[in-house]
């Protein structure tokens, strides 16, 4: 049996709902959260700070690091 992948895995936008789904995929062993982006730079970071991620500074700067 193989062993399973990991994927690299991010969150587009920072809103009431983020928090929850960014705490899902941090934690989920088949999740390395990479990061976020919303288009708030400050909401964003509060919560890549919380995850210990990163915020991107666009969506497409976001998709470059994910799988």
């Amino acid at each position: 049996m193989s062993a399973a992948r990991v994927l690299r895995t991010g969150l587009l936008g920072a809103g009431s709902f983020a928090s929850y789904h960014a705490g899902k995929l941090a934690s989920l062993p088949q999740s390395a959260f990479q990061g976020l982006f919303d288009p708030d730079p400050l909401r964003a970071q509060a919560l890549a700070d919380k995850h210990s991620c990163r915020p991107a500074s666009s969506f497409p700067d976001l998709l470059k690091d994910l799988d």
